[in-house]
């Protein structure tokens, strides 16, 4: 990928960010404009192909970026834009955050939420499950025209630590978020994942040790890391000849939550491209549960809403097959006036139903405060 420093004032306008592609990873920004292709599915391997046989031709740096559904068989939106370039964050921080003003409501509500959390606990009793991650959506009506490259620079000022995003998709909508969660990283024959899974509202404790001494003592949020981590260990192996997958977890703090988190990394058998370790890895027990069949049918029948992007992946891959990947969580779509804000939580044996519901309010804070929406969540509902 390209390194060098982008050239004259950034950003121009906000209008002229607002057909881009950004993707932010620690100090620099991924920006992508124009469209050479686009591919609503490709294997790994052809796409890898194509970006070297352009790369051949004479295009420079040639990557893919986009995002994959939560579902793998509906359709992807992946693009080789026409140019990119890596520019440093800060160049990209807003002289003011987004202000939004309009109307939130629920697409399901808590009672519907609720109910399906006391459905899921009912099939662990039958040893159907072992656990499903059961997610809720909200709706924005907003009074004016939004900028999502506004609202982009909302999610990186205040979200210093995530991999912030913005995908413009088909039909006039902006995939928009700021994931604390890696899915995976390739560097030459060097892999990263990190899992996250276990959580508590940041509010919930002042500091890191009153965090830690909670996250870590507790049963249910042990059971439920465990299950997610043990699954990326097992989905890389097969391409690693040396995987570190450390015996304990750490607990990270993003604005509005704690997490349980385990850094797993490893050395590849061959240089499979970035975008097959995601494919092999999503969706993990972080977004779906497990066992896989049973947690997607569960979360089909009982969710009530078709999660698109949401709980897929978002990244790029460059000519070389490195990249970076991150699961779509603390996201939302932006089409004109419309918002719609997504939020899920894991559930396994020991449960609650108006636990799992807190936490899904506070992960939606993440984007309700992009929008400067964050005491707008709507009463509780039916």
């Amino acid at each position: 990928m390209c390194d060098h420093a982008l050239e004259g004032e950034w950003p121009a306008t906000a209008a002229g960010l607002d057909k881009v592609c950004c993707f932010a990873s620690g100090d620099r920004v991924l920006v992508a404009s124009g469209i050479h292709d686009s591919f609503t599915g490709i294997p790994p391997e052809k796409l890898l192909a194509h970006l070297r046989q352009l790369r051949q031709q004479g295009m420079a740096n040639p990557i893919a970026i986009g995002a994959i559904p939560f579902d793998t068989q509906s359709p992807w939106h992946l693009v080789i834009p026409a140019q990119s370039q890596w520019v440093a964050r800060d160049a990209m921080l807003p002289a003011r955050c987004c202000q939004l003003h309009g109307e939130v409501s629920e697409v399901t509500g808590s009672a519907h939420y609720q109910g399906a959390v006391r459905a899921a606990l009912q099939q662990f009793s039958e040893g159907q499950l072992e656990k499903v991650v059961l997610s809720r959506a909200i709706d924005v009506q907003s009074a004016e025209q939004t900028s999502p490259a506004h609202a982009y620079g909302s999610l990186l000022a205040q979200n210093p630590g995530a991999y912030v995003f913005q995908i413009p998709l088909p039909e006039g909508e902006t995939l928009l978020g700021a994931s604390p969660e890696l899915l995976v990283s390739r560097s030459e024959m060097e892999v990263v994942s990190n899992p996250l899974a276990g959580s508590r509202p940041r509010h919930a404790f002042s500091d890191q040790q009153a965090a830690s001494a909670e996250l870590l003592g507790a049963r249910k949020d042990r059971y439920e890391h465990a299950l997610v981590a043990d699954a990326v260990a097992a989905a890389l192996a097969p391409f690693c000849r040396e995987l570190d997958v450390p015996m304990e977890p750490q607990v990270i703090a993003t604005p509005t939550m704690w997490h349980l988190s385990t850094r797993i990394a490893g050395r590849l058998h061959e240089p499979s491209p970035v975008l097959a370790l995601a494919l092999a890895l999503h969706p993990t027990p972080a977004v779906c549960g497990t066992p896989l069949s049973a947690a997607r049918q569960a979360i089909s029948r009982l969710e009530g809403y078709d999660r698109r992007f949401y709980c897929g992946a978002v990244g790029w891959m460059d000519a070389d097959g490195n990249g970076e990947w991150v699961v779509t969580i603390r996201c939302g779509v932006l089409a004109g006036r419309q918002l719609r804000l997504y939020a899920g939580a894991g559930v396994v044996v020991g449960s609650s139903p108006e636990a799992e519901w807190q936490e899904t309010a506070a992960k939606l804070g993440t984007m309700l405060r992009a929008f400067g929406l964050e005491s707008r969540e709507p009463e509780v509902t039916t």
